[in-house]
């Protein structure tokens, strides 16, 4: 889930809707493993929220990023209903609340990290261009 995760802030394009839907597809296989586990309550575990909440409990403020800078809406109550009520009722859990990152915040850190990776590729680009006709420089 993670390496596709993170490459939908620093891929553009074709290249971002196939990690788009890498993460879709994953979060599918959730949605059906939690149906399976989730014991009839709100959280994987049940009624109480456990490790594996937890773990993904953290990537849902940054699901909430991504949808913005990627166009997308990673947790669709349409496709996958039970995981889109979790993130719901896991971000609004007291205990949770309190502890959850300002959108805003990660908004801004997206962006930076966008704008990293779109530097680094065109001075990757650039240089690989200069190389070629560059006649000092060994391939």
């Amino acid at each position: 889930l993670f390496p596709p995760f993170r490459a939908i802030l620093t891929t553009e394009g074709e290249e971002q809707k196939a990690k788009v839907g890498q993460v879709v597809a994953a979060l599918e296989m959730l949605e059906e493993g939690f149906g399976k586990c989730n014991k009839g309550g709100k959280f994987f575990g049940g009624q109480t929220i456990g490790l594996v909440d937890l773990i993904l409990g953290s990537l849902v403020s940054w699901m909430t990023v991504m949808d913005g800078l990627a166009e997308t809406q990673l947790l669709d109550p349409n496709k996958i209903p039970r995981l889109a009520a979790w993130a719901e009722n896991f971000c609004e859990m007291p205990e949770v609340k309190g502890v959850l990152p300002e959108i805003a915040k990660l908004v801004e850190v997206g962006k930076g990290i966008q704008a990293r990776e779109r530097a680094a590729a065109a001075a990757a680009s650039s240089a690989s261009v200069t190389a070629i006709g560059d006649p000092t420089v060994s391939s």
